[in-house]
This record gives C-alpha cells, sequence and structure tokens, in this order.
C-alpha cells in the first residue's frame, strides 16, 4: 500500500474518534440507533445490528432539521460517504470512495437511473423524490450485486418512502434561505402532504413539492462565470394500497419530476441548459402465504431529457432532445425451511436510449439484462447467522455474470456484535460507453469520445469486519475493508491531435479504508454523535484516485432543551485530496447550527444558519473552483399539520 495519506491535519476527525471512544467510560439508559428496522441489506426487515451488511440509516426528523435541496445534503453527514459540491453547485455522491457511476440509487428498492440517457453533466438522479415523502434512507457501503446486480459496487443507497396512514392528515411545509453574501442564491422550497384511508381497504399517500434555486454570483472566486446555478424543480410522488384481501395487498405508484436548470455560464464563454422530466409507475402484489411471502414488481421510469451546451459545436445541434426508458419486472419469494430463511427471485431490466445526435446511425440503442439471485440465511449455535447469496446475470451485450457473496453475524451478548464478510460486484458498461454507433463532442469542442464495444464489466471483491457496541445511551462501532475493483473504465486522454478518444479498462483500483462511528447521551437532554472515515485509493501505477478525501469526519451536538425546543450544531470536515490536475488540494471544515419549535401542536418552526464560517475552498486553492460551497446562509421553515 502506498504511504501518500497524512494523519497531520484532522483535527475535528480527533473529535470524532473521541465521541466513538467516550461510551467506553461511562452509560446510562434509553433508546439506541441500533433498533432501527432496515430492509435494504436482505430484502426484507431485519435489525439494524444484524444485517448482513456495513449499513446507515437516517430517517425523517433529521432530515428535516436541516434545508434540504437533494439526497447529497440529506447524506451529508453519514459515515463512508463523501459528498462533493462542485462546478455549479450541484452535489456529487461517493461512498467508500466510489462515485454515482458505482452506487446504485433506489426507491423502495427500485432503480433510479437517467445517465445512460444525460451521461455527462448532470445529476437529476439525486434530485428525483419530494423530501417530504421520505420515511428514512438506507445507505448500504459496499458491494451488494448478489442482491440487486450491476452497479452495486461501491454500495446502495434506498430512499423508503412514507406509507399510507390509517387517519388523514394534511401537512403544508415551507422554507426559506437567504444567502449573506454575493448576489442572488437564495433558496426557496414549499411542499404539501397529505394520507389517509379512502376506504377500508384503500390507503392513498400523495405529496407534491415546488422549489427553487437562484443564480448566485460572487465575483471573488468566479469573475468569469456563474458561481452556483440556477435551478427549478417539481415533483411528485403518490402511493396508492389496495388491501385485497386479508394477505394479499396491491400498491400503485406514481412519481414525477421535473428539474430544470436554465441557461447559465458554467464556465468561461461557455454555456449550458438542461432538463429533465421524468414519470414513474409501478405496481407492486405482497402476499403471505401460509409457507411463505412473495412480492412481484413492475416498474416503468420515462424520462425526456434536454441538453444544450455551448461546446456542442462540433456536433450541432447545440441543444439535443434524449429519451431514456427503464423497464423492469421483478419477483421475490421468501420462505423458511430446515431451519433457515431462503430469499430466491429473478428480474428482467431493459434500457433504452433514443438520441439521433449521439447516435447518428442507430439513433440509439438498448439492452436486455436477465438475473437470478438466492440468499440463504442459517441460524445456528444460537448466536451465529451466516447469510450465502448470489446473483447470477445474463446480459445481451456482454454475456453472464456469477456475483457471490457470504456475510456472518456473531450477537457475543446482548450489547457487543461482531459481523464481516466478503462480497463480489459487477458494473456493465454503460450504453454510451459500449456502443459502437455512440459518438459525442469532447474536449471542450475539440475532439469526439466514442464508444467502445470491446469492454469489458467491471468487477470488485470487498472484504470487511465490523464491531458494534451499545448500550442503554450510547452506541459505537469500528469498520475496516478492503475493495479491489478490476478493469475499471475510464476514458482516454487526449493527445491533442486525434479527432477522437475512447473508453478502456483499466486494470485496477484498490480502495481500503477505516470507519469509526459513535452515540452517546451527555444527559437526558444532551447527545453528540459522529464518525470519522479514513481512507486509502490507488491506481495500478501507484497513483492515487482523485476527488477522495483521505480522511472526513461528522460531529453533531443536539440539546432538548425543552420536549418543544430543540437546537444543535453540525460540522463536517472534508480532508485532503488530489484535484482533476493530480495537485493536493487542503482541507476544509464546514459548520451549521439551527433550531426547531414546536409553537402548537399544529405549528412547527425551524431556522439555523448554514456554514456559519462561511468556507470556501476555492479562495485557497490557485484559482481552481472545482469545489465551490455554499456561501454563509440563514434559513427559516415552518410546518404546519392540520
Amino acid at each position: 500500500m502506498s504511504n501518500h495519506k497524512t494523519l497531520n491535519r484532522f483535527p475535528f476527525a480527533l473529535l470524532a474518534l473521541a465521541c466513538s471512544l467516550q461510551p467506553l467510560l461511562s452509560a446510562q439508559a434509553d433508546d439506541t440507533e441500533l433498533e432501527h428496522i432496515v430492509v435494504t441489506a436482505s430484502a426484507k426487515d431485519q435489525q439494524l445490528s444484524s444485517a448482513p451488511a456495513s449499513i446507515s440509516v437516517i430517517d425523517a426528523e433529521e432530515i428535516k432539521l436541516l434545508p434540504v435541496k437533494d439526497l447529497g445534503d440529506v447524506l451529508r453527514g453519514s459515515v463512508g460517504v463523501n459528498v462533493v459540491s462542485g462546478n455549479a453547485g450541484r452535489n456529487s455522491l461517493y461512498v467508500r470512495g466510489m462515485d454515482e457511476t458505482y452506487v446504485l440509487m433506489l426507491v423502495n428498492g427500485k432503480r433510479v437511473s437517467s445517465s445512460n440517457g444525460l451521461w455527462r453533466g448532470g445529476n437529476f438522479d439525486i434530485t428525483a423524490i419530494p423530501i417530504d415523502a421520505i420515511s428514512r434512507v438506507e445507505i448500504v457501503r459496499g458491494p451488494m450485486s448478489a442482491l440487486y446486480g450491476s452497479d452495486a459496487v461501491g454500495g446502495v443507497i434506498n430512499v423508503i418512502t412514507k406509507a399510507p396512514t390509517e387517519d388523514w392528515q394534511l401537512t403544508l411545509d415551507a422554507e426559506y434561505s437567504q444567502m449573506q453574501e454575493g448576489e442572488g442564491g437564495d433558496r426557496q422550497r414549499y411542499n404539501v402532504f397529505t394520507s389517509g384511508k379512502l376506504t377500508d381497504s384503500l390507503g392513498l399517500m400523495l405529496t407534491a413539492e415546488s422549489a427553487e434555486q437562484d443564480l448566485w454570483q460572487l465575483p471573488e472566486i468566479t469573475p468569469t462565470f456563474d458561481t452556483i446555478e440556477e435551478r427549478k424543480t417539481k415533483k411528485l410522488y403518490s402511493a396508492l394500497t389496495w388491501q385485497l384481501t386479508d394477505n394479499q395487498t396491491l400498491d400503485f405508484d406514481y412519481q414525477y419530476d421535473k428539474d430544470k436548470v436554465p441557461l447559465t455560464t458554467y464556465a468561461e464563454k461557455s454555456k449550458r441548459e438542461q432538463q429533465i422530466e421524468r414519470n414513474t409507475f409501478g405496481l407492486t402484489h405482497k402476499a403471505d402465504w401460509q409457507w411463505g411471502q412473495t412480492q412481484l414488481e413492475a416498474n416503468l421510469e420515462d424520462s425526456k431529457l434536454y441538453d444544450y451546451n455551448s461546446r456542442y459545436s462540433l456536433q450541432p445541434p447545440l441543444g439535443r432532445h434524449i429519451d431514456e426508458k427503464n423497464t423492469s419486472f421483478k419477483a421475490t419469494s421468501f420462505f423458511s425451511l430446515w431451519q433457515q430463511d431462503f430469499t430466491l427471485g429473478g428480474e428482467y431490466h431493459k434500457t433504452e436510449v433514443e438520441d439521433p445526435v449521439q447516435y447518428p446511425t442507430t439513433k440509439g440503442d438498448s439492452v436486455d439484462q436477465y438475473s437470478l439471485f438466492a440468499q440463504d440465511e442459517i441460524d445456528f449455535l444460537d448466536d451465529w447467522t451466516l447469510t450465502l447469496g448470489a446473483r447470477y446475470e445474463d446480459n445481451e451485450k456482454y454475456g453472464n455474470n456469477l456475483s457471490p457473496r457470504a456475510y456472518i453475524v456473531y450477537r457475543a451478548t446482548d450489547k457487543l456484535t461482531f459481523k464481516g464478510g466478503v462480497g463480489t460486484a459487477f458494473r456493465a458498461p454503460a450504453l454510451f460507453e459500449s456502443s459502437p454507433t455512440f459518438a459525442s463532442v469532447s474536449c471542450g469542442g475539440a475532439c469526439s469520445v466514442v464508444g467502445n464495444p470491446e469492454l469489458d464489466p467491471e468487477t470488485s471483491v470487498n472484504y470487511e469486519f465490523s464491531v458494534l457496541m451499545s448500550d442503554n445511551t450510547w452506541d459505537i462501532s469500528a469498520t475496516a475493508y478492503h475493495n479491489k475493483v478490476k478493469d475499471l473504465i475510464t476514458v482516454s486522454t487526449w493527445d491533442r491531435v486525434s479527432p477522437s478518444r475512447t473508453y478502456y479498462n483499466e486494470s485496477e483500483v484498490t480502495l481500503q479504508g477505516i470507519e469509526l462511528t459513535g452515540r452517546i447521551d451527555l444527559t437526558e437532554d444532551l447527545s453528540l454523535k459522529g464518525n470519522y472515515s479514513y481512507l486509502d485509493t490507488e491506481k495500478s501505477d501507484g497513483s492515487e484516485l482523485n476527488g477522495r478525501p483521505d480522511q472526513t469526519a461528522n460531529l453533531q451536538l443536539d440539546w432538548h432543551m425543552t420536549d418543544d425546543w430543540q437546537l444543535y450544531v453540525s460540522g463536517n470536515y472534508f480532508g485532503d485530496y488530489l484535484d482533476s490536475s493530480a495537485i493536493k488540494r487542503s482541507g476544509y471544515s464546514r459548520f451549521d447550527f439551527g433550531t426547531s419549535y414546536r409553537l402548537t401542536e399544529n405549528i412547527k418552526l425551524r431556522a439555523g444558519m448554514t456554514n456559519f464560517t462561511n468556507e470556501q475552498p476555492a479562495e485557497d486553492s490557485d484559482g481552481t473552483t472545482e469545489t465551490i460551497l455554499p456561501g454563509r446562509a440563514v434559513f427559516a421553515g415552518v410546518t404546519l399539520t392540520l
């Protein structure tokens, strides 16, 4: 392993580490985070501490504290997750050093993807769901292809939405955030949520959201282009649950999101405009039989994309319309036999892209994929559980692949759990990477990037081991992992002469690290939680991956002054990293504080300040603007429940 990492710039990390170790010295009494029930690790309900994976949970109450524009803001404080605020203020996600290309995005276990259509410069998949529709977010760190197939190399982010309630409720929410320097940059969000029973057997949940982010200009750091782009979003999510019989339900869900980036100057003398309008339809049948349970799912995601860029002059028109459609059918059964819990299933997935500009001869492309998966959970010696799983996939373009995994959990005592295992994953090349008919303008308009049909799928093997300890008022965990990714797909550099460049398989990349988490109730009213992550990456030539911090840490102090009044202060440390030019950049810290107060039984207020130290990495990076944080901003919000 290379020794290019240093440990001398993480005072904030030490605080998080101290938070992890403090519970060993004291203990009190209350509920713990380990009592969360999760589904993503094994496709069924399990206790968090016993789940066969490294998994974190963020619930709706935590999400509601801060002004949130997308999942990046939701996940910013999670262990093993890096949120990079890049050009134009767009959030990008990394899980254990793997970017969004290698992280599977799910809503209720169903894929969300527009990256085959808008493959460059878009982050629309982390903005798709209304914030008030979210019940919780489950983050699985590490490969999960044995259950979910291609793309789950770095991990899985699964958004679990709220279910229809028994009694009718109506909630109105409004939020406003005002930037304290520069020109513009204010944000506003409005949401309506309703849920209840239409009949004894029919329940409805419906939420709609409208949000706007004003253009922010701060000439001190971006004198020739816009600092943060303008953005307008409209989202709707609805779920209709029909209780067919005592043991069967049928769920209909519909999701709509429209995300528009008006014309903006995103680099010197370069303008762009982008938009997605997406309709998603889902149908799920669940049944509880005498012998076990079954779940049948059908899902259709239809995305209409528009992409304008002034740099497309080499391949006109400057604005192009793209359609992407994802269709999936999935069947899963759960049953117990011979004192073992089995999960068996199959899935069909088809991706279609229509793009007459970037696929000039075929006007688009498509790929079909069939999968079979199985999992066996074996309880033995009272305190041990062994999980064995595998998924077989047959891709019409790349042949077949088998992704096995094995995981063991040992509950040594009620307060101490050991778990670990080995998991494999793969990622089939995206349509644009592999299609022989794909060609798109690149190199700032001076060359084209073309698909390579000879690409091999990327594969990875991950080893991890975790220790979890908890008492009534505290919990801590420590995880070590080692992930080796082979045949990593990357694009060749341009020699400034050739008219094109293409994708190729790099030999391998190694990612390994340590993750620590801790939480303690200091008093009945005061609690502290934090986490720390160390990441080491190494490519086959000995260099490290760019854009990944070697250390990150997060800390939050919560004070429940009364039953109705809560205060908090939080901080995020983002360690040293390489920029795209392989120049080492110093880390930075961001701090927020806020409060929420229940004024009446029906009215709840919240307010605070984000980035109150006004941290801006671009000011100390020799003029580079790869990382742009929103400046200091004050926010206020109100929730009205009827």
